[in-house]
């Protein structure tokens, strides 16, 4: 094996190497979300309690505004798991969202969290 190539597979063995499934939710114009808010957000939170949900959002357009759109990181066991977690969120089951999951490797980055026990906040870079 060439040394550069051996050199790079010893640095991708000490990397992250943790399989997660990215969820591109999108919006089909098909009505208003709002009348579900209350019940998307309690599926996702669900999701969280359970261990599954990494992190969820909606997607903003360009004046900070969530423009309908939204990106989920979700823990599971396979992509049709995933779909199949998806399938349930109220906002897909009424039509107001389709869902595109996608395997995702995460290799490299960080996560740094700042706990203050006496004024009881935390701050997350």
């Amino acid at each position: 094996m060439d040394e550069a190539l051996a050199k790079t597979e010893e640095w991708r063995r000490r990397m992250l190497n943790k399989l997660l499934f990215v969820v591109q939710a999108q919006a089909t114009g098909a009505g208003d979300r709002s009348s579900l808010l209350q019940d998307h957000l309690a599926f996702m939170t669900s999701l969280e309690q359970r261990g599954l949900l990494f992190a969820a959002g909606p997607l903003l357009d360009e004046a900070g505004a969530p423009s309908g759109d939204g990106l989920v990181i979700l823990r599971a066991g396979s992509t049709a798991e995933a779909v199949e977690l998806m399938a349930a969120d109220p906002y897909v089951t009424a039509g107001l969202r389709t869902v595109k999951v996608r395997p995702w490797r995460v290799m490299e980055g960080s996560v740094t969290v700042r706990l203050s026990y006496a004024a009881g906040t935390f701050q997350l870079d």
